[in-house]
């Protein structure tokens, strides 16, 4: 069954959200926002609590001194503990230099 719209429905359609302040109030929030930012809820985020209860002892902590190499920091300290339980060390790094 194939139906078209007509220029009639059309124009109610834009004459009801027209009429409706809140569907005009979201549109001015997406157009002028973008879609992801208009549809998050703060509420939801401030309640979000990262919370984690795994504490590892890894020995001293390395620095990556704003080199904007972060995930590897983060890819090697995960690699260091397991390095450091086999070989029973109290500390090790691996070399951000050579990965």
């Amino acid at each position: 069954m194939e139906q078209n719209l007509t220029m009639e429905q059309l124009e109610r359609y834009e004459s009801a959200f027209d009429a409706d302040l809140a569907k005009k109030v979201a549109m001015r929030a997406v157009t002028a926002n973008g879609i992801v930012k208009a549809a998050t809820n703060p509420e939801v985020m401030r309640k979000d609590r990262h919370q984690f209860s795994v504490m590892l002892e890894q020995g001293k902590i390395t620095n990556q001194k704003q080199s904007g190499r972060c995930w590897m920091f983060a890819a090697l300290n995960t690699m260091r503990f397991a390095v450091m339980q086999k070989l029973n060390l109290e500390s090790f790094e691996l070399s951000q230099n050579y990965t």
